[in-house]
């Protein structure tokens, strides 16, 4: 293999894990085809689930999973519907999502067991019993996106999806945040959505939830790398 060669498919591979870990959290994130949402929703209304496939012992690791995320949801003052877990092995089982939530049968599914997974679906079972339109209406206007839950539109660009993720941000064991460079700027950000400073995040929480969230009440180091700056960049911070 000559040199060149083992470049460019070095390049190809680092590309393809960068593509893997920024898209990961759309597949089967996307939760309930909530027919109340705004700007629609191209999929059909939510179906009953059938039972739970999976064994004994992963459905008791998901219902300790759900017990320790509605926990989380207690402690920031966030009330949760009841809900009904269905649990299964396989991604096919949840339509190639890691999980879903549905809204009209109060259902919450799962086909990956991890923390954050069970975050991102209750968020979805929050919010759906706890914005009204206005709500709704005035977190587009915020986040700057211009539908709910459209399925036409990217993952990353529904308003359902920003919210979800805003709180699994807030909720989370450890900071989601990773250091971004872009226009020579060094800040914090998702790479799962966009305008994601955790200033932006923080005031995304407090417009769904009235309060700022208490787990991430940090300062936010920013460091311009621009030209003019790149030989003595200064860190300032700014208070959520």
């Amino acid at each position: 293999m000559t040199t060149a060669y083992r470049t460019v498919s070095i390049i190809m591979l680092a590309v393809c894990t960068w593509v893997a870990v920024a898209v990961g959290p759309q597949i089967g994130s996307v939760a309930g085809q909530s027919t109340t949402s705004n700007g629609g929703s191209s999929e059909p209304a939510d179906q009953p689930i059938e039972a739970s496939t999976a064994s004994a012992q992963r459905v008791l690791d998901a219902e300790q999973l759900l017990d320790w995320g509605r926990g989380r949801y207690a402690e920031e003052g966030l009330q949760l519907p009841e809900i009904t877990l269905v649990v299964h092995d396989s991604l096919r089982q949840c339509n190639g999502r890691v999980g879903t939530y549905l809204r009209d049968t109060n259902e919450l599914v799962l086909c990956q067991i991890d923390s954050e997974t069970v975050l991102h679906e209750l968020a979805h079972a929050w919010v759906s019993h706890n914005l009204d339109e206005g709500d709704r209406a005035r977190f587009l206007e915020l986040r700057r996106v211009d539908t709910w839950n459209d399925h036409d539109d990217e993952w990353s660009t529904r308003g359902t999806e920003h919210a979800a993720e805003i709180l699994v941000w807030a909720l989370s064991e450890h900071d989601r945040a990773v250091q971004w460079v872009e226009g020579g700027v060094e800040s914090r950000r998702l790479l799962s959505i966009g305008n994601s400073s955790p200033t932006a995040l923080a005031d995304g929480f407090e417009l769904m939830t009235g309060d700022r969230p208490s787990r991430r009440t940090i300062a936010e180091p920013v460091t311009d790398y621009s030209p003019e700056n790149v030989l003595s960049p200064e860190t300032t911070t700014r208070s959520l």
